[in-house]
């Protein structure tokens, strides 16, 4: 069963180019996500109060119109069929009879006491699941092996980035990324992958690598102990393109 809310853009939503920015399209699957669960409980909160929390591993992004201030939007949300510890969950934007966007993602329901995680046959909720989302780039996108990464610079998770999680919100990572990339300025993400692999805590340093791989940028976080954070797929497009 899909579940959806109407919305409107918010011009703070917006980046240099008076688009919205990749990290909000995150932020509105999530925060669709989020009601869905308020009105099919188990709620987060119940959840948190049986140590249990969703934790996002894995999300593909199309972006095939651009939201701009002000826009009106319904955002659709629902959950596939789960498998094994993984819960897929899937997103769509429309503005008016035209698709904008399109969000595909994994997500792991981890028992923080042991810190193990749940099966998705174990799991209680029903939310009548509904076919999964097409996106341009598969949800396990894998970087190619010989791309070459470089350095490109420090990132510090500070508090504007952290969520309640004490962790970066998943949601920030795209804005980050994209930050890293030679311009954005004219750009606008056209698909985009992430595999979030260790969480960023606050105060923590991470350094930043990006590769050109194909028609796009490959970029990595890597925490100070050498370990990837999150690895990105991420294909640009002119703004007046898309």
């Amino acid at each position: 069963m899909k579940w959806s809310h109407i919305k409107k853009v918010s011009p703070t939503d917006l980046d240099l180019n008076y688009i919205a920015s990749p990290s909000a399209y995150l932020r509105y699957m999530q925060e669709a996500a989020h009601m869905h669960m308020m009105d099919c409980p188990p709620t987060p909160d119940e959840l948190k109060a049986e140590h249990k929390v969703f934790v996002l591993s894995r999300v593909s992004l199309s972006v095939h119109r651009p939201l701009r201030a002000c826009d009106t939007v319904r955002v659709s949300t629902w959950a596939c069929t789960g498998h094994g510890a993984t819960f897929p969950r899937c997103a769509e934007i429309t503005r008016g009879d035209e698709t904008a966007a399109v969000l595909a993602s994994e997500w792991a329901l981890l028992n923080t006491d042991g810190h193990t995680l749940c099966r998705a046959a174990d799991y209680p909720h029903d939310f009548s699941p509904e076919a999964p989302a097409e996106t341009e780039l598969p949800v396990r996108f894998r970087m190619p092996r010989d791309a070459v990464f470089e350095y490109a610079g420090d990132y510090t998770a500070m508090y504007g980035d952290v969520d309640l999680n004490h962790h970066v919100n998943n949601a920030r990572y795209p804005d980050i990324f994209c930050g890293y990339l030679p311009t954005m300025e004219g750009m606008a993400v056209k698909a985009m992958t992430i595999s979030y692999i260790h969480e960023i805590p606050p105060g923590t340093a991470v350094k930043i690598y990006t590769a050109s791989v194909n028609e796009g940028f490959g970029v990595r976080s890597v925490l100070p102990d050498g370990t990837v954070s999150a690895e990105a797929y991420i294909v640009l497009t002119p703004v007046d393109k898309i």
